[in-house]
């Protein structure tokens, strides 16, 4: 049945295993749904569904068990699909009792390999650029790389190729920034980060902004974190900003001995070019929506519809619903799941999309001008931000590194993070080797942090990390973190953090050379810390609402 919900009426208790469910009048129907699928996934490829037992409450425990119909095809662990061959397979969610199930096809494909002709390779000569290649004359290198990649661009070539050497560039001459659907191979070359006066303000050395399909490649990047200190030196110091991206990323690169950051993402409230819409806290009525987009006062226990049409037209090509302000959270809107309805400029129904998640990413129809919105909570939004034209929540088109890749590369040294996660959704962060980053705060490997929970979906798998503070997540939601080995090197999961998955890890030893550090988990949702082998290192969990049915679960892990 569309939008998840069954009609079918059981008793009117139904036993959950570790909950109960109570039908409630109004025309609440215990159910699945679907808040996050895939339809085409590659061989190899990760991806972390998302599913909730119906009705929800940020209070509920939300048990879900999963199932592939083709494991040939495809497999699934705790949510996490991965494609295995080529074909179709079914995934199925289930309530804990297996009464209520929802279901979407994958179809698992080869990889796409990118035809490159010689034709389509602009090889780079360094002395028609006035590139230096012994690490000396940084603001001529730094300008001639910058005319060489936008020649690149205007002849539309495919990969750019820099010769082999040891570059010095300086951030004085301002930000490498790398064009859309192109291959940036600096054939293994050193590249240098001059110390400057921006060392002690900030910079970003070079930047993913604005771009699809581009792949930085075959780079050994090096800051100036050997020529200052900590007091001297800025946090803002970045050797690489992925900002705006999709499907974009590194490979066989090393960023290493930034005084601020190797690596980290960034999210703009809105997308350039985009506008946004919003609702209030007064534009609420008790009622539905049926599945034709016409209001339906049979259903008004827990339902609460946007009864005005909302002008979306200036949003872009996808969207996300949440109160995005500052320090992100549920404070005006409760309920995390919504239903949207889209109309065309004339009112007219397009179609529904059924129990999206808050802060995820989701396709916007074409044609859509307007939209209406149900919200799942037990009484009305009551208060929204002054500040904001009492908001509850705003629609908007986030500039936000999408399915974004950092591969096979080495991120070490930094004083601060080797990895800053502040923005992004369903990355994947696989084959890295972390080692030596700390310093000054948050000082670990990776960090999701100033993102809040816009931060969903990202995998993290067959890593090693080689810091004290390997992992640390303040907010987000639906992470996978697996196969990845920690040498003395410890995870912390603060409370905020929703439905994060955590198996088939080795944890080798205490965090620290001291072995002082033990692991915290905590959680706002059901997560699940399964299948790990923890060798003399321990875990502490948590809950952001210590009343609440959820928890971490603690699933077959080998404690040694």
């Amino acid at each position: 049945m569309d939008g998840g919900l069954f009609t079918e009426t059981p008793d009117s208790l139904v036993d959950c295993g570790t909950f109960k469910i109570e039908l409630i009048d109004g025309g609440i129907f215990p159910g699945m749904s679907i808040n996050k699928s895939i339809e085409t996934l590659e061989v190899g490829e990760n991806f972390s569904a998302m599913a909730t037992i119906y009705p929800y409450d940020v209070m509920d425990s939300n048990i879900v068990e999963w199932e592939t119909s083709n494991p040939e095809v495809c497999t699934i662990n705790y949510g996490v699909i991965e494609g295995i061959s080529q074909g179709t397979s079914t995934i199925t969610a289930y309530d804990p009792t297996r009464i209520y199930s929802k279901s979407f096809k994958v179809e698992v494909k080869e990889p796409i390999t990118q035809t490159i002709t010689p034709t389509d390779i602009y090889f780079v000569t360094a002395s028609r650029y006035g590139i230096f290649l012994d690490n000396t004359h940084s603001t001529e290198t730094t300008n001639g790389i910058i005319n060489a990649l936008t020649f690149a661009k205007s002849m539309e070539y495919k990969k750019i190729v820099f010769p082999y050497g040891t570059y010095l560039v300086t951030p004085m001459a301002g930000t490498v920034n790398f064009p859309s659907n192109m291959i940036i191979d600096f054939n293994n070359s050193k590249i240098n980060i001059e110390i400057s006066t921006k060392t002690s303000t900030g910079y970003e050395m070079f930047k993913l902004d604005n771009v699809q399909y581009t792949k930085f490649i075959n780079a050994h990047v090096y800051g100036e974190r050997d020529f200052t200190t900590i007091a001297g030196s800025h946090e803002d110091c970045v050797s690489l900003l992925i900002g705006d991206a999709y499907k974009s990323g590194i490979e066989l690169c090393t960023f290493s001995k930034s005084p601020g950051f190797n690596v980290k993402t960034s999210t703009k409230r809105m997308k350039d070019g985009t506008g946004d819409a919003w609702f209030t806290y007064s534009n609420f009525e008790p009622g539905n929506i049926d599945n034709s987009g016409v209001n339906d006062d049979n259903i008004v226990t827990y339902h609460f519809r946007t009864p005005n049409f909302i002008d979306i037209s200036r949003l872009g090509n996808y969207f996300m619903v949440g109160y995005n302000q500052g320090y992100w959270d549920y404070r005006f809107l409760r309920s995390r799941l919504y239903s949207i309805y889209f109309y065309d400029i004339n009112h007219q129904f397009i179609e529904v999309q059924h129990y999206n998640w808050q802060y995820y990413c989701y396709d916007k129809p074409q044609n859509a001008f307007y939209a209406k919105i149900v919200v799942y909570q037990d009484t009305a939004p009551n208060s929204g931000d002054t500040d904001y034209k009492d908001a509850v929540a705003f629609i908007r088109t986030l500039g936000i590194p999408r399915k974004c890749f950092i591969k096979n590369s080495i991120l070490s040294d930094s004083w601060t993070s080797g990895l800053a996660m502040t923005g992004g959704q369903d990355w994947t962060i696989s084959g890295n080797s972390f080692s030596g980053n700390g310093g000054r705060l948050p000082g670990c490997d990776i960090v999701w942090e100033d993102g809040w929970d816009a931060m969903v979906g990202d995998i993290v798998k067959n890593n090693t990390f080689d810091s004290t503070l390997g992992i640390v997540t303040t907010a987000g939601a639906n992470h996978s973190i697996f196969d990845n080995t920690f040498n003395k090197s410890y995870i912390y999961i603060w409370e905020r953090t929703q439905n994060w998955r955590i198996f088939r890890n080795s944890f080798n030893g205490k965090g620290g050379t001291a072995g002082q550090f033990n692991m915290h988990l905590g959680t706002q949702g059901d997560s699940y810390f399964a299948e790990n082998t923890l060798k003399e290192i321990r875990y502490t969990t948590g809950k952001n609402h210590p009343d609440a049915a959820y928890e971490v679960h603690l699933i077959y892990n080998n404690l040694l």
